[in-house]
This record gives C-alpha cells, sequence and structure tokens, in this order.
C-alpha cells in the first residue's frame, strides 16, 4: 500500500509508508478498484492516490535489497485497489478506527469489567 508519485503510459511508481519506492507495470489484464468509481481504470490512478497493489514481483531494487537502495522493484500488477484508506491505529481495523478494538463503539472499551 501507498502513494502514487507519477503515472506513465501502463506504469506508476507508489512510495510506501516507510518510503520505499515502487514501480507498478499494469497489462491489459490488471483489474481496477474504487468505490467511487463504477468501472475504473488506469486513468483513474492519479498522483497523490493511495493505491494497495497485488500482483507478482520482477526485478529487485539496483542493491538487490529494499533497505539499501530505497527501491523494492517492480511489480506486475493483477489488481490495484484505488483511493484506499489509511491503515493503522485510528485507521480501519486499527485500534480506535472503525472495525476496531473500541472503535465501532458496540461494547464495552478493551479491559473493562463490562
Amino acid at each position: 500500500m501507498g502513494t502514487v508519485q507519477s503515472v506513465g503510459t501502463d506504469t506508476f511508481t507508489v512510495t510506501t509508508r516507510d518510503g520505499t519506492t515502487v514501480t507498478v507495470d499494469v497489462t491489459s489484464a490488471t483489474t481496477y478498484l474504487d468505490p467511487g468509481i463504477t468501472a475504473p481504470t488506469m486513468a483513474n490512478v492519479t498522483v497523490g492516490k493511495r493505491v494497495a497493489v497485488f500482483g507478482t514481483s520482477g526485478t529487485a531494487g539496483t542493491s538487490g535489497t529494499a533497505g539499501t537502495s530505497g527501491t523494492a522493484g517492480t511489480v506486475t500488477a493483477t489488481q490495484v485497489a484505488i483511493g484506499v484508506p489509511n491503515g493503522g491505529p485510528g485507521g480501519p481495523g486499527g485500534p480506535g478506527g472503525s472495525g476496531g478494538p473500541d472503535g465501532d463503539n458496540d461494547g464495552p472499551p478493551s479491559g473493562s469489567a463490562g
């Protein structure tokens, strides 16, 4: 999951939360999901959008590891989810977030006797 930094023809780059850059290649078989759009396409992948990419790894970064090169290489996308929410604490499914512990107000807070 990350934020789109640049978009080209059949490719885009994503920067992940930890700063790693991933190049994403798409094909005619790539499918797109966007809850706000009936039939999303590559045209809906724009700079600044948050995306989750599912696919297969291609080439490794120049040094072969994300930790030293700052790049995780290339992924050939089979599916791209556009406009995904931030996860983690306070985000959906995280503590305090919708669907997470104490985030949906449907019972007593965690750790309470009630």
